[in-house]
This record gives structure tokens, sequence and C-alpha cells, in this order.
């Protein structure tokens, strides 16, 4: 083993350099990151070092720094003798070669090397020229057959001797700068790799870029300053106060650690109030002030934790400096001894006499925060017990300061959204692309951030090097939710758009990709995949979007009309709002009432179960009633006996025979017709050179089948990634696991290499949503449910978050009713609280099924909203009621036996007969991770349940019993801590449209007044179209017809005529609605109507149709019509009239 000294830049990390190499331990990579260059000792065999420069060819930026740096000579002589001697990789050298060759033709230095670049010119053209390319004999007419063919029989031999050559005139100064500069970066990533014409999706890194480039920029200087939500707003509020330019330069001063000299750090004192890490303030101005502190946190540019600034606050007065210091005063008192003990690290560089940050490297990112000795409200100082402070509290979320912030507030760039600084497992997370990413974390850990910033550094780093647009990824992100799906589309575009403003001449990008518009959540788009454009990309899109593109792409390839449905049909589209209301009451089973069956469990049983083991392994078939009363348990655990599968397989069967009696469809039936369609046309191909990537939120709401969907249309494994929560699935297969995906994963890839055929499993634990208090009882759910039913959720440890707050509280009594209607307003517990809780959308209720809801919405008069839990799911609230969970659990007596888990442990043998405890487990985990400060659950009488939890070691909930004497005194102290707004009303009406909960969504618009009104008719026409499908499914023609009615009239008054247009349709009232599309100038929509419409309309619709510069269709029209006179009329007169 021979030992050699590579010089390696600060860029590379050990990761990076592992990438595609035999990681078997052969070799040891010591990364030192202090100075511009680092010192890498490697020892390793020849065949490894080879590897390496394999690897290299894949990075002509790293490649060209390693060569011009000041210490190339110490590894390069031996290295290129022993890549050029045996079995040399002839992609490798030619590739080498032209880096170097490029650098120093281009390099201002002269290199002494003309001759050598002339020989290096003249193989390159022979190549050419042995390719086919007779074009380089005619502009070199000196290159005869015969020098071809000698060059390239000795092609090795002499291009070995070039490389050797161009790297003894190295190093150089200038060529080091220029393998630094993007701009010469985004040459080099154009260059033609021979052995990566396999569709290969390279690392950020190996486009010669670094994360904390494409997502940050470069920070201000040795010290990394972060910034908190409210300082980042304070400093773009800066620019319009005239202050902007006095707040940078003291940041700067910040960054450099001469705090002393530059006078930054004045400290701040807060009388009686004890600061656990002393708070400084930098001023400005007269009356401006920077709060910060030293804190620490992960830093990109030497891969460990270190010191940081922090700043809390850039405020304008100093009662905002102060009431903002009192805050972190309350934040820093939950911060471990540990920390503290970091931030006050004292180290100094006394030559030039400046404070230098420490670094920690083996600091745990996601320890637990030190628990509060004593109860933090009563300590409080009252004038900052408020919703903001409960809000910092939680929040972990900090910007880091860079040039980028500066280059975008300066440029008044409104469209600009800035990167969260992360934390190391994030950053593990997004730079990982080595396998696919699959990534575990519960509510609230910050999954769908993962997977955004793995989208936006793959885009942004191929945008920065692309030669043009239509070289950039094309990805794809899916989710289910409308509103996360526009979210997350609004964010990403400002993202994109801070992050190239540097690579735009210091201009924002068009804002065409902006909210209004959007179509990612259309379900009537006419796009199809083939007809997408490049700046369509990344598209942000829900799953249904996703599904109505592949299906217009198959239409377009249909020849024949296959079941594809078309956006008008007749037949209805089952979902399970329709199932509820259409096909359950007509379901009957002698023993279903018994059973105290939910329409929901039977729907998700049969969607998630029994249609839902349908893939392409079995020929798309669901499961015969032999194979759903035989199957594992632990894939369908909702119904474990064969008496009562036997019951929902017959209920099955019944829904089926009614549904193709009906012509309707459900969304397995979508799916399988997608399937066959795709490959009856052979469109996979096609497909997989559309997509390079996606990205799926929520992957644990998506069916196998769907799964299998996406893995179909991405050829590359690597371009895959999903984030999700096992513990979350309670609306469709109550099965999920990612074990049970990574196994699809493995059977889709196996074909390709091995290693990429098994995805990486992420996990995260930090939760950015709830504070310690809740998720300490959140984990012991989950812990029951891992411990109990191990095969049935994916195992992570406790989450954490890095705040303290409240323990739940259970209130058990027969009044907790009468409670939650004091509470609401409907009992006088004094005016002011009276006043402040009434029609609160900050707090809500979560019961378990709909006749419960009914009846407590009866109860409090509508001044609470109520939701069960299955509709609440993927919703968060400040604090939630969780009413009779307990109580009216139909496992009430079963709840004992979760004594049994209560050791270490896995039970093995607790699922045999309490396999419904699975589902019961994590309905109550959903409920419980809602909140987002404040969970009440209020029993009417004690349950066994409560025995359980005075048996822990440590309460992880308060208990307590109360009677009617009670009530007023407990009602004041559980009102709503902040007002709900007119926003907050709006944002509640939409999450309640996309649940399709139409009732509380007009409550919500009702609310915010005004602005409400337009947004209170869209609610009230989708509530008259969904109640119109249901009494037409049940044959009341008439009800349905005044429905409809309805609903098209309040679509129209709410601006949605495509909405109108098909009620209008749906009731055969053509002529209406080709009026109203007239109207609105969109002639040939209305002459179509007005065709469909019938004989005494169709002068109308040839009418629309020149209107619409169509006359052959309008003369076609009166041909077939015998309206001759009217032809012979268009004949003459319609190119006058145009």
């Amino acid at each position: 083993m021979n030992p050699y000294v590579c010089i390696l830049p600060n860029c590379l990390s050990s990761q990076q350099m592992q990438v595609g190499l035999n990681t078997k331990g052969s070799f040891i990579v010591l990364i030192h990151t202090q100075n511009a260059l680092s010192t890498s000792l490697i020892f390793a065999h020849s065949e490894h070092l080879r590897q390496i420069a394999d690897l290299l060819r894949e990075c002509p930026a790293l490649l060209g720094k390693i060569v011009s740096s000041d210490r190339s000579s110490q590894i390069l002589p031996p290295w290129i003798r022993l890549i050029c001697s045996q079995r040399p990789n002839t992609d490798t050298l030619e590739l080498w070669t032209e880096v170097i060759a490029n650098s120093c033709t281009a390099c201002p230095n002269n290199h002494g090397l003309k001759a050598t670049l002339q020989q290096w010119e003249k193989v390159q053209l022979a190549r050419k020229a042995l390719k086919g390319d007779d074009s380089v004999l005619k502009l070199d007419g000196s290159l005869r057959t015969t020098d071809i063919s000698h060059d390239i029989s000795s092609e090795v031999k002499i291009t070995a001797s070039i490389l050797s050559q161009l790297c003894n005139s190295m190093p150089c100064r200038r060529c080091f700068a220029r393998f630094r500069d993007p701009a010469y970066i985004a040459t080099l990533a154009r260059v033609e790799h021979p052995a990566s014409q396999c569709n290969a999706i390279p690392a950020v890194e190996l486009y010669g870029l670094d994360l904390e480039d494409v997502l940050f920029g470069q920070s201000l200087g040795p010290w990394k300053i972060v910034l908190s939500a409210q300082a980042l707003r304070d400093l773009q509020r800066s620019k319009s106060q005239g202050n902007f330019h006095l707040v940078w330069a003291k940041l700067k001063d910040l960054s450099t650690g001469d705090w002393v000299r530059r006078s930054v750090a004045e400290p701040l004192t807060l009388g009686s109030v004890d600061l656990k890490v002393r708070l400084f303030v930098a001023s400005y101005c007269t009356k401006g002030g920077i709060l910060w502190q030293v804190d620490t946190a992960y830093d990109l540019r030497v891969c460990s934790h270190s010191q940081v600034v922090k700043v809390w606050r850039i405020g304008g007065s100093d009662d905002d400096v102060t009431h903002a210091a009192k805050i972190v005063a309350q934040t820093q008192r939950h911060w471990s001894e540990a920390r503290v003990n970091r931030c006050k690290v004292n180290q100094l560089d006394r030559a030039k006499g400046l404070k230098v940050a420490a670094t920690f490297p083996d600091l745990d990112d996601e320890a637990l925060p030190a628990e509060p000795e004593i109860d933090p409200p009563e300590i409080e100082p009252p004038e900052i017990k408020s919703q903001t402070t409960v809000n910092l509290l939680i929040s972990s979320r900090f910007h880091a300061l860079t040039d980028r912030i500066f280059d975008n507030i300066l440029s008044g760039n409104q469209y600009a959204e800035f990167a969260f600084d992360l934390n190391a497992k994030v950053v593990d997370i997004v730079k990982h692309f080595k396998t696919a990413a699959f990534i575990l974390g519960r509510s609230g850990t910050g999954k769908t951030t993962c997977l955004l910033y793995k989208l936006l550094s793959r885009y942004l780093a191929s945008h920065m090097v692309a030669a043009e647009d239509k070289d950039c990824l094309r990805q794809i992100l899916v989710t289910r939710s409308k509103q996360l799906a526009k979210k997350l589309h609004v964010e990403l575009n400002a993202l994109v758009n801070a992050q190239l403003l540097d690579y735009t001449q210091n201009k924002p990008r068009s804002a065409e990709n902006t909210a209004e518009n959007w179509d990612g959540a259309s379900e009537a788009t006419n796009e199809s995949l083939f007809t997408l454009k490049q700046n369509q990309f990344p598209l942000v899109c829900t799953f249904a979007h996703f599904l109505r593109l592949i299906e217009n792409t198959i239409r377009e390839n249909d020849k024949q009309k296959f079941a594809i449905r078309e956006q008008k049909n007749v037949s209805e589209f089952v979902d399970f709002h329709f199932f509820k209301k259409v096909y359950w009451p007509h379901l009957s089973y002698q023993s279903a009432s018994q059973h105290h069956l939910e329409a929901g469990i039977v729907f998700s049983e049969i969607m998630g179960v029994i249609k839902g083991a349908a893939s392409m392994r079995n020929g798309l078939k669901p499961l015969s009633k032999d194979e759903y009363l035989t199957r594992s348990p632990t894939l369908a655990p909702a119904f474990p006996t064969p008496v009562m599968r036997e019951m929902i397989f017959n209920l099955y069967s019944q829904y089926e025979r009614r549904r193709k009696q009906r012509g309707d469809e459900d969304a397995m039936d979508q799916m399988i017709n997608i399937l066959h369609g795709v490959r009856r046309y052979g469109l996979e191909k096609r497909l997989r050179n559309i997509i390079h990537e996606i990205y799926v939120d929520e992957v644990q709401d998506q069916r196998p089948i769907e799964i299998e969907l996406f893995l179909d249309l991405v050829e590359n494994p690597l371009g895959i990634h999903f984030a999700g929560d096992s513990a979350q699935c309670i609306s469709n297969d109550s099965a999920f696991r990612f074990a049970n995906v990574k196994a699809l994963f493995f059977d889709r890839y196996s074909n390709t290499k091995y290693e990429l055929a098994k995805p990486t499993l992420f996990s995260l634990s930090r939760n950015h949503r709830s504070h310690q208090g809740i998720l300490k009882f959140a984990s012991f759910v989950m812990s029951l449910l891992w411990k109990g039913f191990p095969t049935m959720v994916d195992n992570l440890g406790p989450e954490i978050s890095m705040a303290w707050g409240d323990k739940p509280v259970i209130f058990v009594g027969a009044c907790v009713t009468d409670l939650l209607a004091k509470v609401s307003g409907l009992a006088h517990v004094g005016s002011d609280d009276h006043a402040s809780s009434v029609g609160s959308n900050k707090q809500v209720v979560i019961v378990r099924d709909d006749i419960t809801r009914s009846q407590l919405e009866s109860i409090l008069d509508k001044q609470r909203m109520v939701y069960t839990i299955l509709e609440s799911k993927g919703m968060e609230y400040d604090d939630v009621f969780l009413y009779n969970f307990f109580q009216s659990s139909p496992c009430s007596a079963a709840m004992r036996t979760l004594e049994e888990l209560l050791p270490d442990q896995v039970n093995d043998r607790y699922a045999e007969g309490n396999l419904l405890m699975c589902s019961e487990l994590k309905k109550l985990y959903v409920a419980i991770t809602r909140p987002r400060h404040r969970l009440w659950i209020l029993e009417t009488s004690p349950s066994s349940i409560l025995d359980l939890l005075t048996k822990l070691p440590k309460p992880l909930v308060d208990i307590k019993y109360i009677n009617h004497d009670h009530l007023s005194r407990i009602a004041s102290t559980l009102r709503p801590t902040a007002e709900t707004t007119t926003e907050d009303w709006i944002q509640t009406g939409h999450q309640c449209m996309e649940n399709k909960l139409y009732d509380r969504a007009i409550h919500c618009f009702e609310k915010a007044g005004d602005s409400g009104i337009k947004l209170k008719n869209w609610a009230n026409a989708c509530y008259y179209e969904q109640s119109g499908r249901e009494q037409r499914a049940n044959g009341d023609m008439h009800s349905f017809r005044k429905s409809f009615k309805e609903a098209a009239n309040l679509f129209r008054d709410a601006g949605m005529l495509e909405n109108a247009s098909g009620c209008l349709e749906a009731l055969g009232d053509y002529a209406e609605a080709a009026e109203m599309w007239s109207t609105n100038k969109q002639h040939e929509r209305a002459a179509n109507l007005f065709e469909k419409a019938g004989i005494l309309f169709v002068e109308k619709a040839a009418g629309e149709y020149y209107a619409a510069c169509l006359p052959s269709k309008a003369l076609s029209l009166l041909y077939k019509e015998r309206h001759f006179e009217s032809v012979i009329e268009g004949l003459t007169t319609w190119p006058y009239q145009r």
C-alpha cells in the first residue's frame, strides 16, 4: 500500500469524495477546512486512486481546482503516471486533458505550451473525422487520413503525453481563480462526458457548485449571522425607512468579530430579569438598534456546529428592542447548561484582536432542551404573555444572512423568499443524491421543507450551469392537498426568484408563475405532459391534477376512445363524500349495525385493501374473496376476523354491482384505466424522457398502485424522493409502511445497479410546530403503537421541540359539555371572556365521528368549529378540545390492555387479540398533534386510560375532575390567546373547502365579513352542486335541477364560469351556457353549446363561429342544417365583415 498526498479544495467533503468509490475501508480521507485549501491524506491501492480520477471526470470544476492549486506538484506527477499506465480509462484521459488544456488556452499567463496545445487540437480534429465529421478535413487542409490513422492508433500514448506536459505547467494562480468563477463553471458543465450519457443525476456539488452558494449565497464575514423571521422583516422594512445601508454596515461589522473597536457590542440589562446568555445592542442610529447574542448553529462552511451571531430584532425604538429582549430571556430559560456553556466560549485571535467563532464537531443537532424547573407561565412578565410570545418560543426557524439577501432587498425584489437556515440533519438529506431518498418524520418535523429544498437545490444548480433553459431539470412536486400545493408553488417560485437574482443582472425573474396564475390544482386542465413548457418546471401540483395531465396525455394518443373519463362525463366520480351519501344508505348486511360500522372505515377497506391490492404484478386485479379472507392481518388490520371480513367483502360486492350499474368510477378504477392506457400506447419511455425527478409529499396517503405509477414514470432511481408518516395514514391504506414502498422500489429498479435499487431512509424528529409538553404525550402514544404493532408503523425516535410548554389537560366530569359551551360564549363568564371567545377559529373541537359532530354543533350553535379526526388530518390550530375520544371508543374496554405495552420491549403477541387498537392509537395520535399550543381532552366519565396515565414515572398530562362549581373559573383560563382575524377566517374557510366541508366553509366566509362575500358564493355553489349530485344519484330529479340551477347562478356570481357552465350543461341548458360564454368573448365555446342546443339556435351558433374567425365551421353548420340563404350570405359578406 503506497501513500499519496492529495491537495483538495475545501468544498470537497468526505461524503462527496466517496461517491462511486469502494467504501470497504481500503482508504481513509481526512479533510481539514481551516484555510482556502485543505490537505487530505489518502492511503489507497492504485485502483482506488484510478477510481478517484474517474470520479473527478464528472467534476470538471473540482478537477481544475486540484490541478491548478499551489500544492498540485505533490501529487499530479505520480497520479498521472498511474492513470496513464495500465488499463487506462480513455474517457478519463480525454476529459482531464480537455479541461486543463482549455484552462491553459484561456489563461492570461504564458504556460509555454503552444506546441502541446496545437497537438491536442489536432488529436481532437482527428477524432471528429473518424466519427464521420468530414467538415474537419475541409477546415484543416493539413490534416491527412494517414495522420488520423496514426493519431488514433497512438491515442492513449499521445493523450497521456499531452496531459503530462499540461500538468507540468501547473500550479497557476489565475487558472485556480477561474475554476472558482461560477460563469466559467457553467461552461465546464456543458462539456460532453462520454461515460455519463445514461440520464445521470449528479449531486449539487458535482455541478461544481457548493450547497451554500446555491441555496443561500456568500456569508458576510468569518462569523455566520442568522436572523429571526422578525429581524428579516425589520431589515426589509429598513429600506423604506432609509436606514438599510446603516443597518447593513453594522451587520457587516458583527460578521468580522471585531466587536469592541467597531462599537457593536453594547451590553443590555433587563433589571431583575435573569439572562443565561448576554444580549447586546448594536446601535445604527440615535433611535435604532440591533438586538443580538452569541448562539450556536450548523455552519455549512465548516461542516460543523459553530458559534454564530443570532439577531433577534432590528428595532426602530428602545421599546421594540426591550420587548424583544424579554421574550428572548423567556426562551433562554429552557436552554440546557451545555448550550449556554457553548455560547460563552471565548476564543480570540490575539494577534488581530478579533473574536473567533468556536466550532463543536460532535454536537447532537436534535438533543432535547432542558426541562423547566418550574412552570414557565408563573414567572412570565405579564406584558409579554401573548400569542406572539408563544410563537417565538416554538419557532426554531432562522435565516442565514448572505449577500443574496442584500441584493434582493436593494433591488426591491418583492417576489423574493429566503431559505431557512438548515440544521445538520436537513443538510444531509438535501445534499443526498447517491440513492433515492425516503424522508420519514412525524407531523410538523419539516418533511415538506426537506423535499422542497432538495428540489430547489437541484433545480438551481442545473439552471446555473445550463446552456439553455431546455437543459434544466424537469421536476414535479406532488401532494394531495390543494392548499399545501398552492403554498409550495408560491414559496418555491419566490425562493427561485431570490436565488437567481444574481444570474439575471440583478433583476427579479418574471412573476408569471404567481399564485393568481397557478393551475396546479385544476382537475379540468387541458394540458398534457407533452404540452408542458420548460418554464412551467419545477411543477407543483395536486395528485388529482397530475392524474389529469396523464389522462390528457393518453387521450391525445387514443384513437379508439378508450375508457378514460371525459371532462364532462355524465357518470359520477365516487369519493368518500359521494360514497357516504349515495352508496352507503343502500348497502346492507344483517350484522352491520351490530358491529357499529362506519362508512369511512368500510370505504377505506375497500379502496385501500381489497381494490388497493391491485398492482402491475397481478394484472391490476383486486383481491378475490379467498385472497381477502386469508390476507395477513398486518396487511389488513382493520378487520382481523373471518366473520368481519366476510361481511366487508359482501358490502364490497354490493358496492361494485351498484357502481357498474350506474356507470360511476372511483379512484382505483381511474388508476387502472391510466396504467392500462400508458401501456396500451407504449408511453412509458416517452414519459420518462419528460420527467427527470418526482417529489411526493404525504406519500402515506398514496395507495401502492399510485406509488407504482410514480416509479414507472421516472427512468433514473435517483430521481425519486418521497416524504411521509405512517402514523398518519388513517384515511386510505391503514397498512402503509415505508418498508412496503421500499419493496416496490426495489422491484421497479432491480435491473439497475443493486445499490441504486435500495433507497436511503432518513428520519426527522425535531418538531417545528408544537412544544415539548404536547410532543411528550404524542411520543408516548407512538411508543405504544410501535411496541404493540411493530409491523404496521415505522419506528422513529421521540419527537422533540426546542421549547417547553403546558402539558395536555384531561377534564373529567359530566359537565364537560357545559364547560365547552361556556368557553364558546353560550354561557356568561364575564363580558370580556365572552367577547374574546365567541366565534374564534383559534380553538377547535375534534370528535370521533359525524354523529357526535352533529350533536355537538347543535349544542354549541356554531360558536366553535367542530371536526371529526379524519376531517382534521393535515390541519393545525392554536388550541384543540378533543371531545369524548375515550368514552366513545368502540375499544373502550380494550384500553386497559395498553398496560401490557408499558415495558420498553416490543410485545409480539399483543396485536393478535387487539388489532383494532392500532387504528385507535393512530386516530389518537392524529388528534393530539393538531394543536400548536394547548390541548384539552374532555371526557364525560372516567376511563381505563386514566389509570394507565397515572402509572407513568413522570406525568405526561394533568388530570382534573370537575363539576359545575368549577366551570366559570376554568372557562376563564381556556379562552383564546389571540383574536381571530379576517385572514384567519378566510384561511380556515379554504381548508374546509379543500376537505369538501362546504357548510363549515360558508360559516367561515360569513365571519370574514365583506372580504368573504365572493368566497361565500363559491362555497354555497359547491354545497348546492354536491347536494345536486347526491339528489340525482338518488333519483330526486326535481331537487337536482333546483340545486344545480342555484349552483350555476352562484358560480357565475363568483366568477367561476367553467363550473357554472358545467352545471348548466348537466341540466341541458346549453343555450344559457352559450350566452354566458358569448358575453365573455369565448365565441368558439359559445358556438359549440349553441349547436348542442338544437335547430332553434343554428343561426346563433354560426354567428359565434364567425366571431371566432372560424367561417368554415359556420358555413358547414349552416349547410348541414339546410340554411342555404345564410350560406350564400356568409360566402359573400364574411370577408368584408372581417
